[in-house]
Protein backbone atom coordinates (compact mmCIF):
# COMPACT_ATOMS: atom_id res chain seq x y z
CA UNK A 1 0.00 0.00 0.00
CA UNK A 2 1.07 3.59 -0.39
CA UNK A 3 -0.72 4.22 2.92
CA UNK A 4 -2.80 7.20 1.85
CA UNK A 5 -6.13 5.54 2.70
CA UNK A 6 -4.97 3.66 5.82
CA UNK A 7 -6.41 6.11 8.35
CA UNK A 8 -7.71 5.13 11.79
CA UNK A 9 -11.18 3.87 10.82
CA UNK A 10 -9.80 1.77 7.96
CA UNK A 11 -6.98 0.44 10.20
CA UNK A 12 -9.49 -0.50 12.89
CA UNK A 13 -11.64 -2.42 10.39
CA UNK A 14 -8.54 -4.07 8.93
CA UNK A 15 -7.32 -5.30 12.34
CA UNK A 16 -10.85 -6.44 13.27
CA UNK A 17 -11.28 -8.52 10.10
CA UNK A 18 -7.72 -9.83 9.76
CA UNK A 19 -6.32 -11.78 12.67
CA UNK A 20 -2.79 -12.17 11.29
CA UNK A 21 -1.29 -9.96 8.60
CA UNK A 22 1.78 -8.60 6.87
CA UNK A 23 1.44 -5.18 5.31
CA UNK A 24 4.08 -3.26 3.40
CA UNK A 25 4.09 0.50 3.00
CA UNK A 26 5.97 1.89 0.00
CA UNK A 27 7.52 5.22 0.92
CA UNK A 28 10.48 5.98 -1.39
CA UNK A 29 11.19 9.33 0.28
CA UNK A 30 12.04 11.05 3.54
CA UNK A 31 10.73 14.52 2.63
CA UNK A 32 7.53 15.97 1.24
CA UNK A 33 9.30 17.41 -1.81
CA UNK A 34 10.86 14.13 -2.86
CA UNK A 35 7.67 12.18 -2.20
CA UNK A 36 5.80 14.53 -4.56
CA UNK A 37 8.47 14.12 -7.26
CA UNK A 38 8.36 10.33 -7.10
CA UNK A 39 4.75 9.56 -6.17
CA UNK A 40 3.14 12.64 -7.77
CA UNK A 41 0.80 12.87 -4.75
CA UNK A 42 1.09 15.50 -2.05
CA UNK A 43 0.49 12.88 0.65
CA UNK A 44 3.82 12.38 2.44
CA UNK A 45 2.58 13.66 5.80
CA UNK A 46 -0.61 11.56 5.62
CA UNK A 47 1.32 8.41 4.69
CA UNK A 48 3.89 8.92 7.46
CA UNK A 49 1.14 9.61 10.00
CA UNK A 50 -0.74 6.45 8.98
CA UNK A 51 2.46 4.39 8.97
CA UNK A 52 3.59 5.54 12.42
CA UNK A 53 0.16 5.33 14.04
CA UNK A 54 -0.38 1.80 12.74
CA UNK A 55 3.16 0.74 13.56
CA UNK A 56 3.11 1.78 17.19
CA UNK A 57 -0.47 0.70 17.92
CA UNK A 58 -0.58 -2.73 16.25
CA UNK A 59 -0.26 -6.08 18.00
CA UNK A 60 3.27 -6.88 16.84
CA UNK A 61 2.80 -10.62 17.36
CA UNK A 62 -0.14 -10.73 14.95
CA UNK A 63 0.55 -7.92 12.50
CA UNK A 64 3.87 -7.56 10.68
CA UNK A 65 4.80 -4.21 9.19
CA UNK A 66 7.35 -3.73 6.42
CA UNK A 67 8.47 -0.59 4.64
CA UNK A 68 9.78 -0.69 1.09
CA UNK A 69 11.95 1.90 -0.66
CA UNK A 70 13.20 1.97 -4.24
CA UNK A 71 16.24 4.22 -4.55
CA UNK A 72 17.15 6.42 -7.48
CA UNK A 73 18.95 9.73 -7.98
CA UNK A 74 15.88 11.64 -6.73
CA UNK A 75 15.94 10.03 -3.28
CA UNK A 76 19.30 8.28 -2.72
CA UNK A 77 20.43 11.07 -0.38
CA UNK A 78 17.34 10.53 1.79
CA UNK A 79 17.92 6.82 2.44
CA UNK A 80 19.06 7.35 6.04
CA UNK A 81 15.93 9.43 6.67
CA UNK A 82 13.84 6.50 5.45
CA UNK A 83 15.49 4.27 8.08
CA UNK A 84 14.71 6.88 10.72
CA UNK A 85 11.05 6.95 9.68
CA UNK A 86 11.02 3.14 9.84
CA UNK A 87 12.39 3.32 13.39
CA UNK A 88 9.74 5.82 14.43
CA UNK A 89 7.04 3.55 12.97
CA UNK A 90 8.52 0.48 14.69
CA UNK A 91 8.50 -1.52 11.45
CA UNK A 92 9.65 -5.12 11.48
CA UNK A 93 11.74 -4.66 8.34
CA UNK A 94 12.74 -1.83 6.06
CA UNK A 95 13.78 -2.89 2.55
CA UNK A 96 15.86 -1.08 -0.04
CA UNK A 97 16.35 -1.83 -3.71
CA UNK A 98 17.63 0.27 -6.60
CA UNK A 99 15.12 1.45 -9.17
CA UNK A 100 15.44 -0.96 -12.09
CA UNK A 101 17.23 0.82 -14.96
CA UNK A 102 15.85 -1.40 -17.72
CA UNK A 103 12.98 0.94 -18.61
CA UNK A 104 13.66 4.03 -20.71
CA UNK A 105 11.31 6.10 -18.52
CA UNK A 106 13.59 5.70 -15.47
CA UNK A 107 17.01 5.33 -17.05
CA UNK A 108 17.86 8.96 -16.28
CA UNK A 109 17.35 8.48 -12.52
CA UNK A 110 18.57 4.89 -12.11
CA UNK A 111 21.95 3.75 -10.87
CA UNK A 112 24.67 3.68 -13.55
CA UNK A 113 28.45 3.70 -13.99
CA UNK A 114 28.66 7.44 -13.33
CA UNK A 115 26.56 7.65 -10.15
CA UNK A 116 27.02 4.23 -8.52
CA UNK A 117 29.19 5.66 -5.72
CA UNK A 118 26.17 7.51 -4.28
CA UNK A 119 24.21 4.26 -4.13
CA UNK A 120 27.03 2.31 -2.49
CA UNK A 121 27.45 5.11 0.07
CA UNK A 122 23.69 5.02 0.76
CA UNK A 123 23.85 1.25 1.24
CA UNK A 124 26.61 1.61 3.82
CA UNK A 125 24.77 4.44 5.56
CA UNK A 126 21.40 2.66 5.86
CA UNK A 127 23.07 -0.43 7.25
CA UNK A 128 24.97 1.66 9.81
CA UNK A 129 21.90 3.73 10.80
CA UNK A 130 19.76 0.61 11.03
CA UNK A 131 22.28 -0.90 13.40
CA UNK A 132 22.31 2.27 15.53
CA UNK A 133 18.51 2.38 15.75
CA UNK A 134 17.90 -1.38 16.04
CA UNK A 135 15.99 -1.44 12.75
CA UNK A 136 16.15 -4.55 10.59
CA UNK A 137 17.42 -3.40 7.19
CA UNK A 138 17.16 -5.61 4.13
CA UNK A 139 19.11 -4.81 0.97
CA UNK A 140 17.33 -6.81 -1.73
CA UNK A 141 20.19 -6.44 -4.20
CA UNK A 142 23.31 -4.26 -4.14
CA UNK A 143 22.14 -0.67 -4.42
CA UNK A 144 24.92 0.08 -6.91
CA UNK A 145 23.87 -2.97 -9.01
CA UNK A 146 27.45 -4.20 -9.00
CA UNK A 147 29.00 -1.14 -10.61
CA UNK A 148 32.39 -0.69 -8.97
CA UNK A 149 32.77 -4.37 -8.11
CA UNK A 150 30.43 -4.77 -5.12
CA UNK A 151 28.24 -7.44 -6.74
CA UNK A 152 28.56 -10.68 -4.85
CA UNK A 153 30.04 -8.99 -1.80
CA UNK A 154 29.06 -10.57 1.51
CA UNK A 155 27.69 -7.89 3.80
CA UNK A 156 28.25 -7.73 7.56
CA UNK A 157 25.49 -9.23 9.66
CA UNK A 158 24.65 -8.86 13.31
CA UNK A 159 21.59 -10.48 14.89
CA UNK A 160 22.30 -8.62 18.13
CA UNK A 161 21.35 -5.35 16.47
CA UNK A 162 18.30 -6.77 14.64
CA UNK A 163 20.18 -6.06 11.42
CA UNK A 164 20.02 -8.73 8.76
CA UNK A 165 21.87 -8.31 5.52
CA UNK A 166 21.48 -10.31 2.38
CA UNK A 167 24.47 -12.04 0.83
CA UNK A 168 24.46 -11.74 -2.94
Amino acid sequence: TNGTLFGKSRRDRFVEKCSKTRICFSLDAATTETYKKIRILDAFDVVCKNLVEYGVSRDKKRHQLWMNNNLNTLNVNEAVGMVEIAAKAEVDYVQFAPTDPCFDEVSGIAVNKENHHSFLRAQEQVLQRGKQLGVCVIIRKPLNLGHGGAWGKKLESSKDSKLYNITF
